[in-house]
């Protein structure tokens, strides 16, 4: 019998490994050279600034701190993570004492360098909104 092939399926992945090697990942330690940050990697520093978490613990913290309104998907985090990493906006480690249910998880957080980007991008958003609150887009908070 002949070998099936799936031509859509393979360039579905020729295309997404071409994409990722296309990827510029910023390694450079000047913070504005990391700015600005996409919404999912912002809210990812953001769940770390509360101190250091598991994947599925940082997708649970965007999920709820948002109110459903940002979901990340696994694909997605992971994929964030590992350009956040070799950005060295935060680092792997291992907890002092895993439990037994935490022996594979890998868990992540904020480095020094990581909360100085996160500062200016939020430094960045709060202009933003401010420029809304001046031409009226949003009301101004009393």
């Amino acid at each position: 019998m002949a070998e099936r092939v799936y031509p859509q399926w393979k360039e579905y992945i020729h295309y997404e490994t071409t994409l990722q090697e296309r990827r510029p990942v910023k390694r450079g330690r000047d913070v504005e050279e990391h700015l600005p940050m996409s919404s999912a990697s912002f809210h990812i520093l953001l769940a770390l600034a509360g101190g250091a978490q598991h994947g599925y613990s940082i997708m649970r913290e965007i999920r709820e701190s948002t109110d459903g309104r940002i979901r990340v998907a696994p694909a997605t985090l992971y994929r964030l993570i590992g350009g956040l990493l070799r950005s060295e906006l935060i680092e792997e480690f291992e907890p002092g004492d895993p439990s037994y249910e935490d022996e594979r998880r890998k868990y992540y957080r904020l480095t020094t360098f990581g909360r100085r980007v996160l500062t200016e991008e939020t430094k960045r958003l709060v202009a933003t909104v401010e420029l809304a609150r001046e031409r009226r887009i949003i009301p101004r908070l009393s």
